[in-house]
């Protein structure tokens, strides 16, 4: 229990975000990502659940629960608005 303390303490805001957390970044030696990170696009500020700053990375992570089917395309544009452009 106090580990998952630790967790949302460090900015894990969901039960996805923790699963994550432990069975994927942990799991894999992947260094800790910044979590509930802010960020400004298109002028308006919005927050990674993960960035991986040294590789300007983030990972979002879309449950149902918090993004339901209704709001898929609205979460596919925000998440394209972050990808880089040209190349």
């Amino acid at each position: 229990m106090l580990d998952a303390l630790d967790d949302v303490e460090r900015g894990v805001r969901s039960n996805l975000e923790f699963r994550y957390v432990r069975g994927v970044e942990r799991a894999h030696g992947l260094p800790e990502a910044g979590r509930q990170v802010r960020v400004v696009r298109s002028g308006r500020p919005c927050y990674l659940d993960n960035f991986y700053a040294e590789w300007l990375v983030g990972v979002e992570l879309d449950g149902l629960v918090a993004h339901p089917p209704g709001e898929r395309w609205r979460d596919f544009r925000r998440d394209n608005a972050g990808r880089p452009t040209g190349s």
